[in-house]
């Protein structure tokens, strides 16, 4: 019943797309994307799972050693492909000439990301934790907006299933660097954990829906050969 109630919400909002005007985009067809299911429910504020989510971010928060913290804190301020230095090192898309069409792509995938999220968090209007539970300390700044889904963690999926599209013998530093990302929205205290994993799902669907898109063909195939070429012979 849940499923096929959100699918007619889905499609209510993609019937209401022309009049409240397209969203601007660079790769992504929101109506392909609205036409289907992108994510699940979020879960009620009152559920078992968000209290078990709420304690669970407790439990993160008493735990997490100053240096988790300390590098949720870091990924906190950085939404973008460099937090795959990581792996890749500090001189990746660090912004220079040889970086031009790696930077380029990734900034309007990360454009269009945080429209489709935007999108999505004013659908479902879930509050973020630190609402629900006013005795939740936080390791990180105090965001604002909707909590469901996460914008840092389809973000941080997003580039990390480009780049491992572009680089698949490396997919598991690289999506291992993507889930630790998104944990570490959770060790910041600022999303559940159900938000975190409904961005991998929409983040996979986004892209799906992208690659249909003549102009990301374009531009994924510079920022592929730049970075295997930049990348040839360092890792």
């Amino acid at each position: 019943m849940k499923r096929h109630s959100l699918l007619i919400l889905f499609a209510l909002l993609l019937a209401a797309l022309p009049a409240i005007a397209q969203p601007q985009s660079n790769y992504l067809d929101v109506n392909a994307l609205f036409a289907t299911q992108p994510v699940k429910w979020s879960p009620a504020d009152n559920s078992s799972q968000t209290a078990a989510e709420l304690a669970e971010l407790h439990r993160l928060h008493d735990t997490s050693s100053p240096t988790e913290a300390a590098q949720a804190n870091a990924d906190d301020k950085e939404a973008s492909v460099k937090l795959f230095r990581t792996p890749f090192g500090p001189a990746f898309a660090d912004g220079s000439s040889q970086w031009s069409a790696t930077v380029t792509f990734f900034t309007r995938l990360d454009a269009d990301g945080s429209t489709v999220v935007n999108m999505v968090k004013d659908i479902f209007r879930r509050p973020r934790p630190g609402v629900r539970d006013t005795t939740l300390q936080m390791n990180c700044s105090t965001p604002t907006g909707f909590s469901y889904p996460s914008g840092h963690a389809i973000q941080g999926y997003l580039a990390g299933m480009a780049l491992v599209a572009m680089l698949p013998q490396r997919a598991n530093e690289i999506m291992k660097r993507a889930d630790e990302f998104g944990h570490n929205r959770l060790v910041c205290g600022v999303h559940y954990a159900s938000d975190v994993a409904a961005s991998k799902v929409l983040a996979a669907k986004t892209l799906k829906v992208m690659r249909k898109n003549h102009d990301f063909h374009q531009d994924f195939e510079a920022a592929r050969r730049e970075v295997r070429r930049n990348l040839a012979g360092r890792n």
